[in-house]
């Protein structure tokens, strides 16, 4: 096989996480080459609906949505990024008693970690947030920093910069084998030819799996899809985005509602089809939860495949026994808001250094070595 020029990193994954780390690469001043198999933001970075939120995140994956929402605001203000990033705020709804105890518990542990977040309980208040959410509402968690961005433009945006830097982008190149010498990376062989190079992010979701598995790497994920569906544009009355149970709604600067959800009864493979179940189920859910959207006319709806994990957080590490290897995998779904800060740590570990991003809780290390994803993951039926 013909050899392409060697690079100081290869980033495999031209999603957000990829791009990211790429630009942070370039910027410094590394020789990076990231090798795609189709475009820029093809999978589930152009597919997602482009929330960017702290609100709701884990103990670990807080501190990095933070530091993350302070790279959007930068690509944004400071180098005029135009992919509609807005910070109108994220709002989870609760509806019983208990959702509203642990929604009050888990927004004092996110205080207490530096978020500034509101439990609000005062229906007055709720409804001025957002006018058409319904009377059966009994609290919420609010955070006003919070907001939404098109994934596809914002995505293409770090490219772009990436690419102003001096990175180089193979796309509709397909990575087919890396390359070792010994316990050592040494290439990636591609649809175009051999890559050389000592270090490789791995940020190709999914398809990570099977890649990692060629040389005896086996991750703890699965594939499974998710789904989502958009009205036709509406008058604008919805400012947060929402999340209430088993669904999320935002509405676009251009007036489209965007609906979508998913879970463990979604099935576990790369198929990218939307159901009708699903559907109609977004729909009637939306409405329980919106009042303006009893008129709404649903446009289409359109699947993506998630790279899940057994605890939903993500995998960012370096892999033992491979030296010059780092993954960036597992985003459940949540993925695309901490894309500017998983990024920064990969480059940071794919050059040797020590994360400046806290990612030291979302290891592989956490979960036991023999652990058997794909027979412990539990599936349910679909929620009415």
């Amino acid at each position: 096989m013909d050899s392409l020029k060697p690079y100081d990193v290869v980033v495999i994954g031209a999603g957000v996480n990829g791009c990211c780390a790429a630009y942070h690469l370039a910027r410094e001043g590394y020789k990076v080459a990231v090798v795609e198999k189709g475009i820029i933001a093809g999978e589930a970075s152009g597919r997602n609906a482009g929330g960017v939120r702290q609100n709701g995140r884990s103990r670990t994956e807080l501190p990095v949505a933070m530091n993350a929402i302070g790279q959007w605001m930068r690509f944004r203000d400071e180098f005029g990024g135009e992919f509609e990033y807005v910070q109108k705020g994220n709002l989870v709804v609760g509806y019983t008693d208990k959702q509203h105890q642990d929604m009050a518990k888990d927004a004092q542990r996110q205080r207490d970690q530096g978020l500034e977040i509101e439990h609000i309980t005062d229906k007055k208040v709720i409804r001025e947030l957002v006018p058409a959410l319904t009377d059966q509402a009994i609290c919420v968690n609010y955070v006003a920093s919070d907001g939404k961005a098109q994934p596809f433009k914002a995505t293409w945006f770090v490219a772009k910069l990436a690419k102003q830097h001096g990175a180089t982008f193979h796309t509709f190149t397909e990575v087919t084998k890396l390359v070792r010498e010994g316990d050592a990376i040494s290439g990636v062989e591609t649809t175009r030819g051999l890559i050389p190079t000592r270090s490789v992010i791995a940020a190709s979701g999914p398809w990570t799996i099977s890649l990692l598995k060629d040389i005896g790497v086996k991750l703890p994920m699965l594939v499974r899809r998710t789904q989502a569906c958009v009205t036709a544009p509406m008058p604008h009355f919805i400012d947060p985005w929402i999340t209430s149970g088993t669904i999320w709604v935002h509405q676009t600067v251009s007036g489209n509602v965007m609906i979508g959800g998913g879970g463990p009864w979604e099935p576990l493979s790369f198929t990218k089809e939307s159901s009708l179940l699903s559907l109609q189920r977004f729909s009637r859910r939306a409405q329980q939860v919106l009042s303006g959207l009893k008129t709404a006319r649903l446009l289409r709806g359109w699947g993506g495949c998630l790279d899940v994990t057994p605890d939903f957080q993500l995998i960012v590490d370096k892999i033992k026994g491979v030296e010059g290897l780092v993954v960036s995998v597992g985003t459940c779904g949540h993925g695309f808001a901490l894309g500017p800060a998983v990024g920064q740590a990969c480059a940071e570990m794919a050059t040797g250094r020590k994360p400046s991003v806290p990612v030291e809780g979302l290891s592989v290390d956490r979960f036991a070595s023999d652990m058997d994803f794909e027979t412990t993951y539990k599936a349910m039926p679909e929620p009415l």
